[in-house]
């Protein structure tokens, strides 16, 4: 039995949904064809096929070097499942002294530290320049919002001086300062989302599989909150002049 990759199944069989248990050659064996990964599946490296694992108990190869994923149950931690595979390599020690060198040990990691745990610096060191750039980009803003908001004095002496109180203004400036928010939220998310596929493509082929990387709901949640938090914060800055300008009596 075999399963076959998605650019694999494009490739030579033109993407023919009755591929599933046809017979295909490899090495002079026959092989059935039980499935079709996804497109951008890659674990734990590119591969076009998958077969079962063959192991011959006749080998005398005593080479351990093979990697194994499983499912912990619900409730057992990392650490007590690489105890409990210490005390069985314990045991075959016992059982089969020349199975197992002494200065082998069991090692037991999260899927995910395993895949991504060596872009975990890189990634951090990304997250900090972006972080930087952000900073200096609304150092920038808020040098225009101060130019704008003196240009707006007069405008808003000039309201305030018809007779508009200084909750009527104060909510034009946040409702303005709003909804340039959020649109600028809205015009990053769409912008991300149409580079994000095209980022992706240009990861080098043995970087670790990035088929779950996306604008999720965190991502949504996040970019609402900043723009809600800029368009606030930037009525801050806009100084009214209404303190200069006293409202007209009759």
């Amino acid at each position: 039995m075999a399963i076959i990759s998605y650019p694999f199944w494009q490739k030579y069989f033109a993407g023919d949904e009755s591929v599933l248990n046809r017979t295909i050659a490899l090495d002079d064996q026959a092989f059935t064809v039980i499935g079709v990964m996804p497109d951008g599946f890659r674990f734990p490296e590119r591969a076009d096929l998958w077969t079962l694992f063959q192991f011959d108990p006749a080998s005398r190869d005593r080479a351990n070097y093979f990697e194994v994923l499983a499912r912990l149950r619900p409730g057992i931690s990392t650490d007590q499942a690489r105890s409990v595979l210490n005390v069985v390599l314990e045991a075959l020690d016992k059982e089969d002294p020349e199975a197992v060198d002494e200065r082998e040990t069991a090692s037991v990691l999260p899927l995910r530290d395993h895949l991504y745990g060596s872009m975990r610096p890189a990634l951090l060191i990304l997250l900090a320049s972006v972080g930087f750039v952000l900073l200096i980009a609304c150092v920038n803003v808020a040098n225009l919002e101060l130019v704008l908001a003196t240009e707006r004095e007069h405008e808003v002496a000039l309201k305030s001086a018809l007779g508009a109180s200084t909750r009527v203004i104060v909510r034009q400036l946040l409702i303005e300062n709003v909804l340039l928010a959020i649109m600028g939220g809205v015009a990053g998310v769409v912008l991300a989302s149409w580079t994000l596929p095209a980022l992706v493509a240009l990861a080098p082929a043995n970087a670790p599989p990035l088929t779950g990387v996306g604008i999720d709901r965190t991502v949504l949640l996040f970019s609402i909150g900043l723009a809600l938090c800029a368009g606030l914060l930037r009525r801050q800055s806009r100084p009214t002049a209404t303190r200069f300008f006293p409202r007209a009596r009759a």
